[in-house]
């Protein structure tokens, strides 16, 4: 059985997810964000990680986001919850999730 597992680490306009398995596994990085009430999606992509490997995964922060944290001042955040999920040739889909918060950028 792989188990993705990983973290994540915001950078400006996107969010770094480092993900690692222990076989090898297609991994695909979802994220969703609440913004005023409505949920915003994130995607990081797919792609396939070899076991004792990181794979790396830039998820971008969307524009929807972005405004929201423009207008949300830099004291309080928005927590955004990322899944990190793989299948294998033989196995059931495995999930991993993290969360990241995000700061608001007024001043």
């Amino acid at each position: 059985m792989e188990q993705p597992d990983g973290g994540a680490a915001p950078s400006g306009k996107t969010i770094t997810v480092v993900v690692s398995t222990s076989l090898d596994a297609s991994v695909k990085v979802l994220g969703t964000a609440k913004v005023n009430g409505k949920k915003v999606k994130l995607t990081g992509g797919s792609k396939s990680v070899k076991p004792g490997v990181l794979g790396k995964f830039k998820v971008k922060v969307p524009a929807a986001l972005k405004a929201a944290l423009a207008a949300l001042p830099s004291g309080k955040s928005i927590k955004i919850q990322l899944t990190a999920s793989a299948v294998n040739l033989v196995g059931p889909e495995t999930v991993d999730k993290t969360s990241v918060k995000l700061p608001g950028t007024k001043r």
